[in-house]
């Protein structure tokens, strides 16, 4: 039996276990609802966050807000997934409206202005996106603690903002710095990882450094055939390798002036371009409700890991 069949196996017959009135009935139909995320049951999660959150209305107490918060923005998620990102926005501002007046969720607020710039980034709403980012990044500034791993994603989205606008080199500086926190605080070869080092790599081959670009398209494929994850992102990486390949014989063979014929026959269908249209991991917005750290950390510590836009 596999890791999966087992969580759900276990989370099955705690909710036949669980009397009815147990708040924890919810969480085990949120981790079903994580189990078919990772296997890209994206309608059968769904299903699996929507009983959840039913149940955190009926056994609703004020303090529960927070819970019924993370069912809206788990659900958002699920709608993401299915590209209905109209729906998606809703579940996350019902899930703002619920914590914007206490202090003590802020760290959920992050969440939710990072997921709505991510689906006005996707949707190509650059200016939108950026106020998002900014309001996140705002809070987060004051917070005294602040997990490692969302100020990983909130880089990670800047980079992938920035590059949709043209600005490559702060791409490039905040897909670095959500990389380096990501190494720090995720598992070795975790998808996140690899979607960073994509990131960079579209940046580095905007910039024109080829070898950089391969370097971390390679990096970036190695995790996706570790973890044997979506074949799209293997494919999409592999197929940005062999052209980093071609170009660097092109560079070798025939020089620079070969090299200069190259970019321009691949233009319109430039790989680095394809790797930035990507969504971000199915579980992306999972990672900033989960496994925190609890260390806390100088709000000048903060701003010292940001790179502001030039």
């Amino acid at each position: 039996m596999g890791r999966f069949d087992l969580a759900k196996l276990y989370f099955d017959e705690l909710t036949k276990q669980l009397p009815p009135s147990d708040p924890r009935i919810a969480d085990c139909f949120d981790g079903l609802g994580h189990i078919a995320d990772d296997q890209g049951e994206y309608k059968e999660a769904l299903d699996e966050y929507e009983k959840a959150l039913s149940i955190r209305n009926r056994l609703k107490i004020k303090s529960d807000n927070e819970d019924i918060a993370i069912s809206y923005i788990n659900i958002a998620n699920a709608y993401n997934n299915l590209q209905a990102y109209d729906e998606a926005t809703e579940n996350l501002k019902q899930a703002m409206d619920l914590i914007k007046d206490d202090g003590s969720s802020d760290d959920i607020l992050v969440a939710c202005y990072i997921s709505i710039g991510s689906i006005q980034t996707m949707k190509g709403n650059y200016v939108e996106a950026e106020q998002q980012f900014n309001k996140a990044l705002k809070i987060a500034e004051r917070l005294k603690t602040f997990d490692d791993s969302d100020l990983g994603i909130l880089h990670q989205n800047f980079g992938r903002l920035y590059f949709h606008q043209g600005k490559f080199e702060d791409s490039l500086c905040h897909s670095e710095k959500a990389l380096e926190i990501r190494c720090e605080v995720l598992p070795d070869n975790h998808p996140s990882i690899g979607k960073t080092y994509q990131t960079i790599a579209a940046a580095q081959e905007k910039l024109k450094n080829y070898e950089e670009a391969l370097e971390a398209y390679e990096k970036a494929r190695d995790i996706y055939k570790a973890r044997n994850v979506n074949p799209v992102d293997l494919i999409t990486t592999e197929r940005a390798i062999s052209k980093m390949l071609n170009t660097l014989a092109s560079k070798t063979e025939r020089g620079s002036e070969a090299v200069n014929r190259e970019d321009q026959n691949l233009r319109s269908t430039s790989t680095s371009d394809d790797i930035a249209d990507q969504d971000e991991p199915d579980n992306e917005w999972r990672i900033i409700l989960l496994g925190r750290s609890g260390v806390g950390k100088d709000s000048s510590d903060w701003k010292q890991s940001i790179c502001y836009p030039k």
